[in-house]
């Protein structure tokens, strides 16, 4: 992955962060990874661990219709394993909370850093 898609995507994760934060989530943790992947954020909402997939675009007409599309069946599957790996590694030893899967979609203006639109898919996978 080239440095600018990373830095893209780092600012996304930002922006989705503190979006979800002022939604009353608790942030827990970021780019959690293991052998099977990463996950881009985990939070807690009230009593559920939630896990979000943050996708990050330049915006674009063309960005603005095809947000979501890499979230395909088999990416799908690979959240919910990684999100059960996480449940287990994180609450070994207590009681395993409800899990749901998210999806923030976060449009970047062309030339600044600055997001254009955030969207929120509650229980995406």
């Amino acid at each position: 992955m080239t440095e600018a898609r990373q830095t893209l995507g780092a600012l996304g994760e930002q922006f989705a962060r503190v979006y979800l934060e002022e939604k009353g989530m608790k942030f827990l943790e970021a780019n959690w990874r293991c052998r099977a992947g990463e996950l881009d954020l985990l939070m807690q909402d009230g009593e559920v661990l939630v896990c979000v997939e943050v996708k990050s675009r330049r915006d674009s007409p063309w960005a603005r219709r095809h947000l979501f599309d890499s979230i395909t069946f088999r990416k799908k599957k690979k959240l919910r394993t990684l999100a059960e790996i996480y449940q287990k590694v994180r609450f070994r030893f207590q009681k395993k909370p409800a899990l749901r899967i998210d999806v923030v979609g976060v449009l970047l203006e062309p030339e600044a850093e600055t997001a254009s639109k955030i969207q929120h898919i509650r229980a995406a996978v």
